[in-house]
């Protein structure tokens, strides 16, 4: 250590060309080569084939060394790492934090080294200024000392930087080795939450900049820094294989908050107020749902002439009476509570082949709310005559029910085939009126497409991996179209009520098709179906009613699925509050918060969906391709836009991708090879077979 004593201040000059400067850059500090000055600006060099223009405030220290290969520029600059690391300057700080001055470079080197400094001395001390100023802070030229406080958290700073920086070392040397850190640190979890982060938000995530520096550490698995970032993951068992990171990356809560689970455990334990319903438990109604549905908030029932048996069907032109049970679930918990609150936050179901998260705690929508076979119920029933597809007579009322059994689509469909079974006559009824009502809605204009729909499960597999099972729906088989009808049935009679009595609603409404647009035989043209698909303009919410032309119904609204979505939830407490009080619950301000908030949440939940169902396809995709099974059937459907032309499945609704033959137009029929799947990119590579 030099003893105090005055030290002139050198001037600094301009660089000159070829010499060896330290520059300031955002990051960090680093030792380059000026090519050339001019214009307030220099040019250096950065690297071996790089350069930069930087304003020439930023270099710091010109050292006056010129002539330098560029390995000796290299070794240079590793010698100045290594001086400038090896500095302290407390006891210079000691000297001159009382006299409260700007101090120089020079001066700073002289209390340092003496008058023997050389430039790489300089250069080791500017540097370290630059990279560790905890005791001095640089202003222009000069420097001046920073006060007892502002070392202290400067050294807490250097402190936590340290161990962030042994932390990294520890975590991704862990991840490289397929396993966490064991026994892991507070800051070695939050970089592990980092990872996991930027693995889920990519360049999103607010610490995507350090977790890639982190990363760019582990010179190992994919080039995509955010692909690594999962790949590590799921080798140290942080995350699966087939993780939801959609779901996750959408910020969808999959658990519920305690006092939500609390109060549905609550009120699973109130028993049923009957006040004010109608007792229909003696009426025998049944619910038809996909197999594995657990959460059943729709039920059928069916009546018909006196003179008639039940088991004979119905006749065209004959009067049938159809009740629509809707599980009012509105009138299970309070409005404002938290089950309420948490269900509109989450609006509606989310259902992917892997997990389901429901919108109300499965207690509910599960439990005390689904109309569970032999359970009562409350709920809002529909009761509407029917007269050739024709209301002639319909009565809304809130009641007590109780379903008699769960049909799956498949069980329905098979009793209609057969012309046999416990619930025959009922479904033949009513597949009879559902003809009815579907025919009149074609003949007002109604667009009914029918695509077909993939069923995709996944279950674990004897290795404790998960294997998919893929199945093809058609949307067109006689229990679903009975379902459709009389959902739509209910909503429009709803509709209708609401527009009577003045009450607040949220209606769905779509402008009329292209009268040019030929429908013809579309259910049986995939290249119609996509045509159409592109023209059709989507469906609109508002509080003020209009005509839904793609149902072909004069007005619209949805109210049949409360237990699953949040705005059928609040139009059925509307209605069921106007039975009870002759008032709405809800004002026009309220239903239209809810239908926009709703809108936008629905179809990012669709989209979610979509996005889930397509990776476990391309899983089962994967899975085929393992077994030897690589041809598929498909249709070209568009060859006009951008990239490869788009084609679909002839075995699954499912469209891709892919390069074809010149010349190829749309309707052409070609056999495509699966060459491999992209899953982290959701992208299946095809090739057309030769």
């Amino acid at each position: 250590m030099a003893t105090r004593r005055p030290i002139t201040p050198t001037v600094h000059s301009t660089p000159k060309q070829g010499e060896i400067v330290i520059v300031a850059l955002r990051r960090g500090v680093s030792v380059v080569r000026c090519l050339e000055t001019g214009d307030g600006r220099i040019t250096i060099t950065m690297g071996r084939n790089k350069q930069a223009h930087v304003p020439i405030d930023r270099v710091v220290l010109a050292t006056g060394l010129t002539g330098l290969a560029d390995d000796q520029l290299e070794a240079f600059a590793k010698r100045v790492t290594d001086a400038s690391r090896s500095i302290d300057l407390r006891e210079v700080w000691d000297l001159i934090v009382e006299e409260g001055r700007a101090i120089t470079l020079e001066e700073i080197a002289g209390l340092l080294f003496g008058d023997s400094a050389d430039s790489e001395q300089l250069a080791g001390l500017v540097t370290h200024l630059e990279t560790m100023p905890v005791y001095f802070e640089r202003h222009g030229h000069t420097y001046t000392a920073r006060t007892g406080e502002e070392i202290e958290r400067a050294e807490e700073r250097k402190r936590k930087q340290a161990e962030r920086q042994a932390a990294e070392v520890s975590v991704i040397g862990a991840l490289v080795e397929g396993q966490m850190p064991e026994r892991p640190s507070d800051q070695e979890q939050r970089l592990v939450s980092e990872v996991r982060g930027f693995a889920v938000h990519g360049d999103e995530h607010p610490r995507a900049e350090p977790t890639k520096k982190l990363l760019a550490q582990a010179d190992t698995g994919s080039r995509d820094l955010q692909q690594r970032a999962f790949e590590l993951l799921v080798g140290a068992g942080e995350m699966a294989p087939d993780e939801p990171i959609e779901i996750e990356r959408a910020g969808v809560p999959v658990t519920f908050p305690p006092e939500a689970e609390t109060e549905a455990q609550a009120i699973t334990t109130v028993g049923l107020n009957t006040q004010g319903r109608r007792d229909l438990t003696g009426t025998p109604l049944f619910t038809i749902d996909d197999r594995n549905t657990t959460d059943r908030d729709d039920a059928l029932s069916v009546e018909v002439p006196a003179k008639k048996k039940l088991d004979e069907g119905m006749l065209d032109g004959e009067r049938v009476t159809v009740g629509v049970h809707i599980a009012d679930a509105g009138a299970l918990f309070p409005v404002g509570g938290a089950v309420d609150r948490e269900a509109d936050r989450r609006m509606s179901t989310l259902y992917t082949p892997d997990m389901r998260v429901p919108m109300v705690p499965p207690a509910l929508s599960e439990g005390s709310g689904s109309l569970n076979p032999g359970e009562s119920r409350m709920a809002l029933t529909l009761s509407v005559t029917l007269d050739d597809g024709v209301a002639t007579d319909w009565n809304l009322f809130p009641s007590i029910v109780q379903s008699r059994q769960a049909l799956a689509y498949g069980s329905a469909d098979k009793i209609l085939r057969e012309g046999a079974g416990e619930w025959h006559g009922e479904l033949q009824a009513l597949n009879r009126a559902a003809d009815a009502l579907r025919t009149r809605r074609e003949a007002a204009g109604a667009l009914v497409l029918e695509r077909p729909e993939l069923s995709i499960s996944v279950a674990p597999d004897d290795d404790g991996l998960s294997r998919v099972s893929v199945e093809v729906l058609p949307r067109s088989t006689p229990a679903r179209r009975l379902v459709t009808e009389m959902m739509i049935l209910c909503n429009v009679t709803l509709a209708r009520f609401c527009i009577d009595n003045e009450i607040p609603a949220a209606y769905r409404s779509q402008p009329a098709l292209d009268p040019d647009i030929d429908t013809g035989g579309l259910n049986d043209d995939p290249v119609a179906q996509y045509r159409l698909m592109g023209r059709l303009s989507p469906a609109e919410v508002s509080t003020e009613p209009a005509r839904h032309h793609g149902l072909g119904v004069p007005a619209y609204l949805q109210a049949t699925s409360p237990l699953r979505r949040y705005p059928d939830l609040v139009m059925q407490r509307q209605v069921s509050h106007f039975l009870a009080t002759g008032k709405p619950l809800y004002s026009v301000d309220e239903i239209a918060s809810v239908a926009q908030r709703a809108d936008v949440q629905l179809r990012e939940l669709a989209s979610i969906e979509n996005q889930r169902r397509r990776y476990w396809l391309l899983r089962y995709f994967e899975q085929r391709l393992e077994e030897g099974l690589t041809d598929y059937e498909a249709v070209v459907l568009d060859t006009d836009r951008r990239g490869p032309p788009i084609l679909e499945l002839a075995d699954y609704p499912f469209r891709v991708r892919a390069e074809l033959y010149p010349g190829a137009s749309s309707s052409d029929r070609v056999t495509l090879r699966l060459h491999d799947v992209d899953l982290w990119r959701r992208v299946p590579h095809f090739v057309v077979a030769v």
